[in-house]
């Protein structure tokens, strides 16, 4: 079961929400991803989207047309800075960010590894500070 392994952390760290889609696993991540849960499905919610549905190639193109420029690489360096002067991570700034938001019911993240799970589950609960917040926000304001 070694190359389900984060699957098999997302359940113990009682992650419940699983998304699935064509692209994944070759086009076999529901079926395997049911091979998993086995008696656990009942307790979980599995997505499945179908095949195109989303980042398409001209989707892409736009997103990174619209998004991946430089003055956004510079906000995101400035913000990665911010986070280790005070001892987080980029991903704890930006989960930690998602999490703070009341009209944000959840925090969607992929992970490959049992670790990255485990990462991915402290940075959402990392509790930012409402400074922390403010400031990663000023940073991208009107972005």
């Amino acid at each position: 079961m070694g190359q389900f392994a984060s699957s098999c952390r997302a359940l113990d760290v009682s992650v419940t929400f699983f998304d699935t889609a064509d692209m994944y696993g070759r086009g076999q991540s529901e079926e395997q991803l049911s091979q998993v849960l086995g008696e656990r499905r009942k307790d979980v919610i599995i997505a499945s989207l179908p095949e195109g549905a989303r980042l398409a190639s001209n989707s892409q193109k736009r997103f990174a047309d619209r998004f991946l420029t430089p003055k956004n690489w510079d906000r995101l360096e400035r913000l990665e800075a911010y986070g280790k002067e005070r001892g987080r991570s980029l991903l704890d700034i930006a989960f930690g960010w998602l999490a703070s938001k009341p009209f944000i019911p959840s925090v969607i993240a992929g992970a490959s590894t049992p670790e990255q799970v485990d990462l991915n589950c402290k940075a959402v609960t990392c509790g930012l500070t409402a400074d922390e917040v403010a400031h990663g926000e000023s940073l991208f304001a009107g972005a």
